[in-house]
């Protein structure tokens, strides 16, 4: 039992360091407007 548990935080734990991030960054471009509003002006 412990030898498949030890196989599941193998994967599980990247995954986190991946998604965890991810997340942060789509909560932060989806509820602070001004994050994903300046990227046109950068183009002109």
């Amino acid at each position: 039992m412990e030898a498949v548990s030890k196989s599941i935080m193998v994967f599980y734990i990247p995954m986190l360091i991946v998604y965890i991030p991810m997340l942060i960054v789509l909560l932060l471009v989806t509820y602070v407007p001004a994050l994903s509003l300046w990227l046109p002006s950068l183009l002109k």
